[in-house]
């Protein structure tokens, strides 16, 4: 089982010694945040960033002679701290405790291999190692042999070591989550919710301007794409997974969020008006999952959580919702069939069901809904979001309709 792992800086420090003719000198750097991949309790993939700046001299007492020493480390002479703040390690490879991996200085990247003594006790990883490093790789020449003649005692040794010290702290895995409907509301929220916990997320909407705003909104980062289309297109499900693998290599999670709703007697309905329900909130749910399943499958792991609502066996006289109804039905049934089909590829599937919620969609009238929920309030978006998160991040939650609707389904409040 792969676990990962993140860095934690101040437990952990890199000592280092520089070597020349006359003795050696000593100190320490930082290690500013890192991550570890471990797979049955070995290391397999890592990077780190060092924190250069940070060097510190520990073996020179005298202020004025320590600080002349650390004005010259950060100079050009030696590792330019103005230009290159920062020195990066990446792991490329591993085995039986010996590390291999490209070390970057100055804007040089060079491999270097070491052997690492690690522990894992519980969620805690420790590691240990030493890197000899030849500075003149990377342009840090400063009265080294190799390039000066006739140095004398004056000579710097090319080789400095590296003892690193490392305290790391398991983490739940990033994955990746697909959200229709997101450029408004209830879907919006769910995206920036698993961007805060650290997902990647890659968001849908009908409208293409609608949601290149909310891409922006949402911090337009490195753990964020989006994809314009209606979910009706089948065509659209498979650009969404399309996209998610391309960018982040899996497919964990998706939110069939995308819907619409509105109020028409039943005897007016006709058969295009209730075609745009079955196409949205149905065959979108439908196609968006069926292109995301065979991915699942192959991970053996996987999540769809469809919005319904929980009105679907809670009928209102007077409040004719006939042609909505008969589509978000149809998703709840959804929901337990195919919980069914992949329970044993562990997919699980699910259906949270908003009740009265504070969304655009609802203007400024939403309060007025407040006596359809026994807590005589609506909800908030924020609530859907943490519910929605909590079942994503299940591994027994599966085949269930949930209603967040404070009380709706089973009363409503009429004072």
């Amino acid at each position: 089982m792969k676990q990962q792992f993140e860095l934690l800086p101040a437990q952990s420090n890199i000592d280092w010694t520089g070597r020349k003719v006359t003795g050696a000198h000593n100190g320490t750097i930082s290690i500013s945040k890192g991550t570890l991949t471990v797979e049955n309790g070995n290391i397999i993939a890592g990077q780190f960033t060092i924190d250069i700046t940070s060097i510190q001299i520990l073996d020179v007492t005298d202020p004025a002679t320590n600080a002349q020493f650390a004005g010259h480390l950060a100079s050009d002479d030696f590792f330019g701290t103005d230009r290159y703040p920062e020195a990066q390690f990446e792991i490329t490879k591993a085995a039986n405790n010996h590390i291999e991996g490209n070390l970057t200085i100055k804007g040089i990247t060079k491999p270097v291999s070491f052997d690492a003594k690690t522990n894992l006790s519980g969620d805690t990883l420790t590691a240990s190692g030493t890197i000899i490093v030849d500075r003149t790789l990377y342009g840090i020449k400063f009265r080294s042999g190799n390039f000066f003649k006739d140095l004398g005692d004056t000579l710097i040794y090319n080789d400095f070591e590296l003892n690193v010290v490392i305290t790391a702290k398991a983490v739940a895995p990033k994955q990746t989550v697909v959200v229709t409907g997101a450029s408004s509301g209830i879907g919006k929220e769910i995206a920036r919710y698993f961007l805060e916990k650290g997902d990647n997320v890659v968001i849908n909407s009908t409208t293409k301007t609608k949601l290149e705003k909310v891409y922006h909104e949402l911090g337009a980062g490195r753990n964020l794409a989006m994809v314009a289309g209606d979910v009706s297109d089948a065509n659209t499900g498979r650009k969404l997974a399309e996209t998610a693998l391309e960018q982040f290599g899996s497919i964990d999670v998706l939110i069939n969020n995308a819907g619409i709703f509105e109020t028409k007697p039943f005897l007016e309905v006709d058969e295009a008006y209730l075609d745009r329900f079955l196409s949205t909130n149905l065959k979108g749910t439908f196609f968006t999952t069926q292109a995301v399943i065979p991915q699942m499958l192959k991970q053996q792991d996987g999540v769809v959580i469809n919005i319904g609502t929980p009105i679907v066996n809670h009928a209102f006289g007077g409040v004719p919702t006939s042609a909505p109804l008969s589509s978000k039905g149809a998703v709840h049934s959804l929901t337990i069939q195919l919980a069914a089909e992949f329970g044993k590829s562990n997919i699980r599937v699910n259906t949270i069901a908003p009740g009265p919620i504070r969304t655009p969609m609802h203007g400024g009238n939403s309060d007025s809904m407040a006596g359809l929920a026994l807590v005589n309030r609506v909800g908030e978006v924020e609530d859907i979001a943490h519910m929605v998160y909590t079942v994503a991040k299940s591994n027994f939650i599966t085949g269930a309709i949930i209603n967040v609707d404070g009380g709706q389904a089973a009363g409503h409040n009429l004072n």
